[in-house]
């Protein structure tokens, strides 16, 4: 793989998986992880993406997104706008349900794990 570009969605899944794993380390104040979390974005792999699938539709740059196939995976994600098109809505979603965003990461990768 050495020399080789990663495309642009898994290219972004592993800073936030990073990120995610930074706010389980046990030296930093939970005053700190309570205002980090909200910051997090979330890992979009198959399973996220498959969460959200048809709640797509009420993002509010859906169009960015446009049909998410059953298949869809981290490669799925094509460009900066689709991204942000998907953590954007998925923010709207959290702040309804009063939780951090990266909830939906727990809710759907690890209860599937």
């Amino acid at each position: 793989m050495l020399g080789n570009d990663i495309s642009y969605g898994p290219s972004l899944k592993l800073p936030n998986l990073v990120m995610r794993h930074v706010c389980l380390y046990r030296g930093l104040s939970d005053e700190l992880v309570e205002k980090l979390v909200w910051y997090l974005h979330v890992p979009l792999d198959s399973f996220t993406i498959q969460a959200v699938a048809r709640c797509v539709d009420l993002f509010p740059n859906k169009q960015a997104i446009g049909r998410i196939p059953a298949s869809a995976t981290m490669s799925f994600i094509k460009n900066r706008e689709m991204y942000e098109a998907f953590q954007e809505g998925i923010r709207q979603m959290a702040a309804e349900a009063g939780v951090p965003p990266i909830a939906l990461d727990y809710v759907a990768w690890d209860s599937s794990h």
